[in-house]
C-alpha cells in the first residue's frame, strides 16, 4: 500500500483503495484516479453504516486493484500491517477494460472490484457482509 511500513497512519479512514499496474500498458490522465477516489468515498461511506468493521482484528481495510490481464475475482490476502493495523488484499482487474471504459463504466468496474475484495475479506474474518453482497448484486444484476 501507499503507507511506509514505519509511519502512523495520519488519517481517520476505513477503506483505503491503491492502484497497481502489472501490464506494461500505459494509463493516461487522473481518470482512474479519480474514478478510485469516488468508489473508496462511496463504499468507505457503506461499510461504516453497516457495521462492516465491526469485531475486526484491524482498523481499516486497504484493497489494492491491480491493473493486469484480465478480471481475476480470486482477492490475493496481503496480511495485515501491524504497525497501521490495516488487512490489506488486491484483487486484479482487465487494464484493457480500464483503457476501454469511461469514466462511469471505470467506476462500475471498480466498485465491483472493491466489493469482491471486502465481501473475501470480510468472510476471512467472519465481519458483516451482508449488505456489501447486496450492493454487488444490484451491480450484476
Amino acid at each position: 500500500m501507499a503507507l511506509p511500513s514505519n509511519s502512523r497512519v495520519q488519517h481517520n479512514r476505513k477503506l483505503v483503495i491503491a492502484g497497481s499496474s502489472i501490464t506494461t500498458a500505459k494509463l493516461r490522465g487522473m481518470k482512474s484516479l479519480k474514478a478510485g477516489t469516488k468508489v473508496q468515498d462511496e463504499i468507505e461511506a457503506e461499510i461504516v453504516s453497516s457495521g462492516y468493521l465491526e469485531g475486526a482484528p484491524f482498523d481499516f481495510v486497504g484493497v489494492v486493484i491491480r491493473y493486469g490481464f484480465k478480471f481475476d475475482q480470486e482477492v490475493k490476502f496481503l496480511g495485515l500491517d501491524k504497525k497501521t493495523l490495516c488487512y490489506e488484499g488486491a484483487i486484479e482487474v482487465d487494464v484493457q477494460e480500464m483503457l476501454e471504459s469511461d469514466f462511469d463504466e471505470l467506476v462500475l468496474l471498480f466498485r465491483k472490484a472493491v466489493l469482491i475484495a471486502l465481501i473475501a475479506i470480510g468472510k476471512k474474518f467472519d465481519l458483516q457482509t451482508v449488505h456489501l453482497e447486496h450492493l454487488l448484486g444490484q451491480l450484476v444484476e
